[in-house]
């Protein structure tokens, strides 16, 4: 995996226009999952607690964890091994605690979206993860710059179809 300090300054204009339709599929009530990753920090920015006051959201990102603590929204970050490089948790405890849950939206980030339609990431544990959130969600969301597309990372996360929406910075084939 690309260290977080470097991921943040990658595709930062194309970020803030996923953010900016990710943020309109909020639903009213519930619990919404934001995935690991420098693309949802953005959607994470644009929350507040009086518009999303109804919502309870949880995370296996540091990061993003910290952004919703600062802003006082109400969220629960996953335990587990804090990966060193992409400052996430994953692993078991995660796993456990996430089985507690189901979720209205999911918001998934990925590495690359590869020609046949599969979406992957660097690391197996957080790829475990994001497909267990798919299951427990009613809507799947998938967050992904146009620079993800037609690459591949080892682990494979979902096939593209087994997404309810996209959202890229730029038009897409299926």
């Amino acid at each position: 995996p690309i260290t977080v300090e470097k991921r943040v300054e990658e595709d930062s204009q194309a970020k803030e226009i996923i953010a900016n339709t990710a943020i309109t599929l909020l639903p009213e009530t519930g619990y919404v999952y934001l995935d690991a990753g420098t693309t949802l920090w953005p959607l994470a920015a644009k929350l507040n607690n009086h518009g999303h006051m109804n919502l309870r959201f949880i995370t296996n990102d540091v990061a993003i964890a910290s952004i919703l603590a600062q802003k006082s929204i109400s969220h629960i970050l996953l335990g587990g091994n804090l990966h060193p490089v992409t400052k996430t948790l994953s692993g078991p405890v995660s796993h456990e605690q996430l089985g507690q849950y189901n979720f209205e939206v999911c918001f998934i980030s990925v590495n690359g979206v590869d020609k046949e339609g599969n979406v992957t990431c660097s690391v197996i544990e957080e790829a475990i993860l994001k497909k267990q959130v798919m299951k427990q969600s009613v809507r799947k969301v998938l967050m992904a710059a146009a620079s993800k597309w037609d690459k591949q990372a080892p682990a494979k996360i979902a096939d593209l179809n087994d997404f309810d929406i996209w959202i890229c910075d730029e038009p897409q084939k299926e």
